[in-house]
């Protein structure tokens, strides 16, 4: 009888449990959920004034002298040349020579310019405005100085371009190219014995 009534009890006790933990848990699920505060949202940056880049800086770079000289020697071929009109086209290629030298600005020469190459070699040697050099060079005076060979031929000077010799044609008197520097080198040098020498404007 005493263990009829144990059981009966026990049942009873857990009967009171099972009630009380579901009205924990009722109380518990209708309770106001506290609010979840959101996520930070990523503001985007305020767009800033963007300065402009500087323009790269564009080297100009000038024409030297010597460029100067052959790009005016160029713009004379076939001209007649020389500021001493009583010389003649046979003999002309100093004062012809002179006569871009004179046009390019070059000081120190006569108003008439320069009848002979060895009178125009001893400028070429002392003008301050030009240094001797030792290689054609386009845009140089190239200048073989008569009286300085062997006596068969005159000398003649004339400025050093790219692919040919601007010079006085001595049978028509015009400003041409009828030299390179293999035929000048070969004439005035190994047959008429004349020394080359090449100056440059500084």
């Amino acid at each position: 009888m005493t263990a009829i009534f144990g059981y009966i009890l026990a049942g009873i006790l857990s009967i009171i449990s099972g009630i009380v933990a579901l009205w924990k848990y009722k109380s518990f699920a209708i309770q106001n959920p506290e609010p979840i505060e959101p996520l930070d949202v990523p503001q985007e940056p305020q767009n800033s004034p963007v300065e402009p880049l500087p323009e790269p800086v564009k080297e100009i770079l000038m024409p030297t002298n010597t460029e100067k000289l052959y790009a005016l020697s160029k713009s004379l071929l076939g001209t007649r040349l020389g500021r001493d009109k009583s010389i003649p086209w046979g003999v002309n290629c100093a004062n012809a020579c002179t006569d871009v030298l004179i046009r390019a600005g070059v000081k120190g020469l006569p108003p008439k310019g320069i009848a002979g190459t060895a009178a125009l070699l001893s400028f070429l040697e002392d003008s301050p405005e030009f240094q001797e050099v030792q290689e054609y060079t386009p845009g140089g005076v190239i200048i073989n100085a008569t009286g300085t060979g062997n006596g068969r031929i005159r000398g003649h000077v004339g400025l050093a371009g790219n692919n040919s010799i601007m010079s006085n044609n001595s049978e028509t008197g015009k400003w041409d190219t009828q030299w390179n520097w293999t035929r000048w080198y070969n004439y005035y040098e190994k047959y008429g014995g004349i020394n080359t020498r090449h100056f440059v404007m500084k």
